[in-house]
């Protein structure tokens, strides 16, 4: 600076920040058991940190989907950086046992899973890649789901009902001998080709069995299940298993009738 014949003269130094620039990584998808690692890096000496949860260390471990901020202020310069975490859901098969359907019809069945983070693939033991498949015969079936993360297995039974000819099992009965409910006899919609009908104890072993539908069971235990004549004596009240074979008479085929087979349990009460 001149004035007058005087001059001045005076320097002042500018330093330029530099940014504290770091990089938490791309978004990232974890797969149910996994966890993401998040870092703040480089992290300058001296700058300080801060996330938008309360976490206060540079690194950051979590596996709960959601967006993850951290800010950096390095002498009052400032860097953010975001990531979002996701993470798949675990797979699952939804399908509830028993399944039938009647002759002639079918039965769909489902393993559809909700849209994932990672594309299912299904596989079902007929070949079909579906998430659903209609079933139209009877037999033991399996599918497999599979994705990057994970494969699930689940077999099942479908099983060919007799509709024409329905079974109706009581699911419990009182031999008190007071004329109302004293006796378990299921109900057959038509005169069967063949019936059996067992009565199982807590440990497996047969204690009644019948092949007349006209006979039902009143609490008897029989040393011989196989008599028709009483020779044991009468159980306590408990629920039972049963189980009931059943071949009902078939136009279409009426040498080789369908044979049917329901289990179940009932309720005993003295």
């Amino acid at each position: 600076v001149t004035e007058n014949g005087c001059s001045s003269t005076d320097a002042v130094t500018v330093n330029i920040q530099a940014l504290p620039v770091f990089d938490l990584g791309a978004d990232q998808m974890l797969c149910p058991d996994e966890e993401a690692y998040l870092y703040i890096y480089p992290l300058p000496e001296g700058a300080t940190f801060s996330w938008n949860l309360a976490h206060y260390e540079p690194a950051l471990t979590t596996n709960a989907p959601g967006t993850y901020t951290a800010l950096v202020n390095w002498n009052g310069c400032l860097w953010t950086d975001e990531v979002t975490v996701d993470r798949a859901a675990d797979l699952f098969v939804d399908i509830v046992e028993p399944l039938s359907f009647c002759e002639g019809e079918s039965v769909v069945v489902s393993a559809e899973n909700p849209d994932n983070l990672f594309p299912i693939a299904y596989n079902w033991s007929n070949g079909e890649t579906t998430p659903a498949i209609r079933i139209e015969r009877q037999g033991i079936y399996e599918v497999t789901l599979a994705n990057a993360c994970d494969t699930l297995n689940k077999s099942f039974e479908v099983k060919l009902d007799y509709c024409e000819c329905p079974v109706y099992v009581p699911n419990a009965f009182t031999p008190d001998n007071d004329g109302a409910n004293d006796l378990f006899k299921p109900v057959l919609g038509c005169e069967p080709d063949s019936y059996q009908l067992e009565i199982f104890n807590t440990w497996g072993d047969i204690i009644f069995a019948t092949d007349d539908p006209e006979t039902g069971w009143f609490g008897q235990v029989e040393d011989d299940p196989a008599s028709t004549d009483y020779s044991g004596y009468f159980t306590r009240s408990n629920v039972y298993h049963w189980r009931i074979t059943v071949e009902f008479p078939d136009e279409e085929n009426p040498l080789s009738p369908a044979r049917l087979e329901f289990q179940g349990h009932v309720h005993m009460i003295r």
